[in-house]
């Protein structure tokens, strides 16, 4: 899933999916992906982690317009929420 959240195609589809409402506002060309790690500090413990797919979305004018993150979860992972935030 990872793979295919990192197509500039398919992001642009699901930012136009679930920010826009369907409507064909970002596009593929406008996608500039980034990474991300960090560690939280949860129960005693550090963790790390990776962002699954995150992406500077650009203008017209490719001026900063949004920062978009997706993450895949394939098993019950408590922590989620916060490393989302």
């Amino acid at each position: 899933m990872k793979a295919l959240l990192s197509i500039k195609e398919i992001f642009a589809s699901l930012v136009n999916t679930f920010v826009f409402d369907g409507t064909p506002k970002g596009k593929p060309e406008q996608i500039v992906f980034l990474t991300m790690q960090g560690k939280i500090h949860r129960n005693g413990m550090f963790r790390y982690f990776d962002r699954d797919t995150l992406a500077l979305v650009v203008d017209e004018e490719r001026r900063p317009w949004f920062l978009i993150g997706f993450e895949n979860q394939t098993g019950i992972d408590p922590d989620m929420d916060i490393r989302n935030l």
